[in-house]
């Protein structure tokens, strides 16, 4: 899945690349998606042809912020509809 991006492109993905995204995905599908989103951006009309250690690591990094902001918006929606109230009402035990 990191790969898909990169399918139809002249692209190279280095050794280990791949791989060391999906780890960092935790190899969950929808962050797979957003750490091969994230390295995409980091070659994609820059000019680079080849996704190396150098764009690996500013994929991580945009991963990330990206990863939080995902929780983040996911949290606040939960709070809002009053989800998470609920939820620490009923999970407490007597």
């Amino acid at each position: 899945m990191i790969a898909e991006p990169f399918k139809h492109s002249k692209i190279a993905i280095g050794e280990g690349t791949a791989a060391k995204l999906a780890d960092a995905a935790d190899c969950y599908p929808y962050f797979l998606q957003v750490y091969s989103g994230a390295a995409w951006e980091a070659v994609a009309g820059s000019g680079i042809h080849h996704l190396g250690p150098d764009q690996v690591e500013e994929s991580v990094r945009r991963g990330k912020i990206w990863r939080e902001t995902y929780y983040n918006d996911r949290y606040e929606e939960l709070d809002e509809s009053g989800a998470l109230t609920l939820a620490r009402c009923c999970s407490r035990t007597p």
